[in-house]
């Protein structure tokens, strides 16, 4: 049961930037990129990434475009990030290949040195591993500021994705310029590589008229120290909340908050925020629905989102994936605790599941209700279930899923453990 509507949304889909060819008939532009939006790192300093093109009225789209690191290999230290209206985040992320692609995953060829559309996003299209830059909003802080000695490093030869998601709301064409410069250090200055969080939960539904929240908590696998927090969420999003758990489950702090789903605020902890192995980081977004349907989560400004995003060291991947499997955003054989946020048990969010139809259109947004409504102490049983479903049972059922057999009979043996779990938990 891996499907392709998770791949497309993991660590992806949320932030993104540009577009590429001009409008049909050279319909006249407004917001022309300015020539002096941002210059380039001087000469052995780093690198800039730019992206440009046109949006014709009234569209939205994600483009994306290929680069690759230099022969040296990037030491990323800090960042710096601008771009032109029409947008909200832009993203750079790390790939798994030995050369650039001439196409994506499904075939379709794609220029080289342009940028080109990519619909569902990066993590759709290609295989990104990573994310090792980006900025929620065209003056925010970006997402890497790092102390003098430690750096995210990006190996000589990476194949890099700029991801971009523009919104022309006027009638006329929107030239748009998206650029980040990355500054680097020499190999002999880095003490620690640095990671970047980027949490993304897979489970909401805010109905139409209403409130509605949604809530996820990653562990932390080793010792780390926090540098930076910030959330993402669209526009029904009114506020957001980042919490430290200990390894008992005791509330330490809370370490993020806004009020915010654009110009959003980046705390930066000056000294390093400490997070014990074992500790935890849950992370709610609620949302206020006034449109006359109900919402999901999803990669477009139609649907919402809910992430926790930071900056990390010393690297370490157990912690950096969370909700993902080894950086394969299809599986979900997660770390990730899933909690709805409602009064449903666990039983009743089995009950729930069983009838929908995944590859129907309205499958798992039929599923996404489902996770929100149970109760949040069942969080970890349900989760299981979750994850044995969605990995086909760790790849046990993947002949059975993947041949058109007995899926379900499958994989209600292979998840057996993890079904009992769910039936015995009681709300609290």
């Amino acid at each position: 049961m891996k499907k392709a509507y998770l791949r497309s949304v993991a660590v992806v889909g949320a932030l993104t930037s540009i577009v590429v060819g001009a409008a049909c008939g050279e319909p006249e532009s407004t917001n022309p990129p300015p020539d002096d939006l941002l210059a380039p790192p001087a000469a052995g300093e780093g690198m800039q990434f730019k992206m440009i093109s046109s949006l014709e009225p009234g569209q939205e789209i994600e483009r994306c475009q290929i680069f690759v690191a230099p022969p040296e290999g990037l030491n990323i230290n800090r960042e710096e990030v601008r771009y032109t209206a029409g947008s909200h985040h832009v993203l750079l992320f790390t790939t798994d290949y030995a050369t650039a692609p001439t196409a994506k995953n499904n075939g379709e060829p794609i220029p080289a040195d342009a940028p080109f559309d990519c619909p569902e996003g990066a993590a759709a299209d290609f295989n990104v591993t990573s994310v090792v830059g980006g900025a929620q909003s065209a003056n925010a802080p970006p997402i890497v500021d790092l102390p003098p000695n430690i750096a995210v490093k990006v190996p000589g030869g990476t194949v890099l994705v700029m991801n971009t998601h523009y919104l022309n709301p006027t009638g006329k064409a929107l030239d748009t310029d998206a650029r980040v410069n990355v500054y680097t250090i020499p190999n002999d200055q880095v003490k620690e590589e640095a990671g970047i969080l980027f949490w993304y939960n897979l489970f909401i539904h805010a109905p139409t008229q209403s409130s509605s929240s949604a809530r996820t908590a990653c562990p932390i696998a080793k010792d780390i120290t926090l540098v930076n927090a910030q959330s993402h969420m669209h526009k029904r999003g009114v506020s957001y909340e980042a919490n430290l758990f200990d390894p008992a489950g005791a509330k330490v702090d809370q370490i993020y908050k806004s009020d915010s789903w654009e110009n959003v605020p980046v705390t930066r902890y000056d000294a390093g925020l400490a997070v014990k192995a074992g500790s935890s980081i849950d992370y709610q977004c609620n949302y206020e629905n006034g449109e006359d349907h109900d919402i999901f989560q999803g990669l477009t400004t139609k649907d919402e989102m809910c992430m926790f995003v930071g900056v990390y060291y010393p690297r370490d991947l157990g912690t950096e994936y969370c909700a993902t499997a080894g950086g394969d955003f299809g599986d979900l054989d997660t770390n990730a605790t899933f909690m709805g946020t409602g009064v449903k048990s666990c039983a009743d969010f089995m009950n729930c599941i069983l009838p929908i139809d995944l590859s129907a259109a309205d499958g798992f947004n039929k599923y996404q209700a489902c996770v929100v409504d149970t109760c949040p102490s069942s969080g970890k049983e349900m989760t299981g279930v979750i994850g044995c479903q969605f990995s086909n049972a760790n790849g046990q059922c993947d002949s059975v899923c993947n041949s058109g057999g007995n899926c379900q009979g499958c994989l209600i043996d292979a998840c057996n453990a993890q079904i009992t779990a769910c039936s015995n938990a009681v709300c609290k």
